[in-house]
């Protein structure tokens, strides 16, 4: 009836994070006349609207931006004018609206010149994958496997027999949303005795088959697949060699698969620091462990509340370390490619200091966009609107503090397309 309503309040939401709130409604079949249904986020009212009387709606999504709180309340009431309007509702969901597609790039392991992937200790970072032969390389340098070069990073992900496979689930789609996934793909050339041609790969969204060709064993070449959520919060993109088996014992028919992604995805590699599994404050220039990062100076990687004289025990409430530019002018970097020239981007990092007087320099193709003072008391947020006028480009953060050893501490290093 009229003036009914329910409510709840969500909580575990991350500060500054994107998330979409969708409801499914109908009215009750045969009432005298359609009731209106409201939509509230934290109090104010997003959207009123009449459903049909049969849940076939397309009602509109809402965009909520998370606040330091964590919470976010939903109410929906019953608005209708006075009377028996009686409302039905269902599926009230929210989901990350921040989708990630881990380590398309396939530069999270740094290997030389390659490495079969076998085991769970040697799983391919942010994949799930099936075989006995999916295997990391550095493209380049892997004379063996022909030595082609993607051109986008040093390594790429390769099946080489048939049935081999690699998938990952993106969670965080609007449910009436729109996107573009897209990678690059190619075949291994004749350069060994028991290299075939003939290699084919097939790539599906939640188990349809969107491609299957056979690479071209000279150059890679690229593919983009536009599709509708219709109603999903998360979809599954799965590669696999569907080679013919020609060769009982050894089909050596490899594909190659690289820079896979969805445009308004783009992703800083190991943006929250997790990557390489450090426990204390010991990281060099000298040590690969940071693959996608560049950097110059002293840096380290933190754990949460280390207390010695690097640390002042912090906690950033993204995963369990950070990293440290302990000396003014040491600067880390990484370059992003997909963004297209005018789009929108929202850059949000996490900063902290032990000492007062830091200053942290945010830097766009070397140049300086924003400066701050990090705060002593803990990490804050940082969100920064960027308009591409391109299609790369490299960020950088400094420690550009005016005395030489006072650390600032960054974390969470994300970027989402403004929608």
């Amino acid at each position: 009836g009229t003036g009914k309503s329910i409510s709840q309040t969500v909580t575990g939401l991350i500060d500054t994070r994107y998330y979409w709130i969708s409801v499914t409604a109908a009215n009750r079949p045969n009432q005298d006349a359609p009731g209106q249904l409201a939509l509230y986020v934290n109090g104010a009212v997003q959207w009123t609207v009449t459903p049909s009387n049969n849940f076939t709606d397309s009602l509109p999504v809402v965009r909520y931006v998370a606040s330091s709180t964590g919470s976010v309340t939903v109410t929906l009431v019953n608005e209708s004018p006075d009377g028996d309007y009686t409302l039905l509702v269902d599926n009230v969901i929210i989901t990350d609206g921040n989708p990630k597609l881990m380590n398309g790039n396939f530069e999270a392991q740094a290997v030389f010149p390659w490495k079969y992937m076998t085991g769970t200790a040697d799983a391919v970072s942010g994949w799930q994958g099936f075989g006995s032969r999916v295997l990391i390389m550095n493209g380049p340098n892997g004379s063996d496997w022909g030595g082609l070069d993607s051109g986008s990073g040093s390594y790429y992900l390769a099946l080489q027999d048939t049935d081999d496979k690699v998938w990952q689930t993106v969670h965080g789609l609007s449910p009436v949303g729109t996107y573009t996934m897209s990678f690059k793909y190619a075949s291994r050339p004749p350069v060994c005795g028991t290299c075939l041609s003939g290699g084919v790969l097939a790539a599906y969204i939640d188990n349809v088959n969107i491609f299957t060709a056979a690479p071209s064993n000279q150059s890679f070449a690229a593919f983009n697949y536009s599709f509708q959520a219709s109603g999903r919060t998360s979809v599954t993109f799965k590669f696999e060699n569907i080679s013919p088996v020609t060769v009982e014992i050894d089909n050596d028919k490899a594909v190659f698969i690289d820079d896979v992604r969805m445009p308004g995805t783009l992703l800083f590699g190991d943006y929250d620091f997790e990557t390489n599994g450090q426990t204390g404050c010991s990281i060099s220039a000298s040590t690969n462990v940071l693959p996608t990062w560049t950097w110059s100076g002293d840096v380290c990687i933190m754990p949460n509340n280390f207390t010695n004289d690097h640390g002042c025990n912090f906690d950033s409430f993204s995963g369990d370390t950070y990293l440290s530019l302990n000396f003014k002018d040491t600067y880390i970097k990484q370059t992003l490619n997909g963004m297209s020239p005018e789009e929108l981007w929202i850059i949000t990092f996490k900063i902290a200091a032990c000492y007062s007087g830091g200053l942290v320099g945010f830097y766009i193709d070397d140049d300086m966009v924003w400066s701050g003072e990090p705060p002593t008391t803990g990490f804050i947020t940082i969100n920064y609107l960027y308009t591409a006028n391109g299609t790369s480009h490299t960020f950088k953060w400094q420690n550009m503090s005016p005395t030489s050893y006072i650390q600032v501490y960054l974390d969470y290093v994300t970027i989402v397309l403004s929608k």
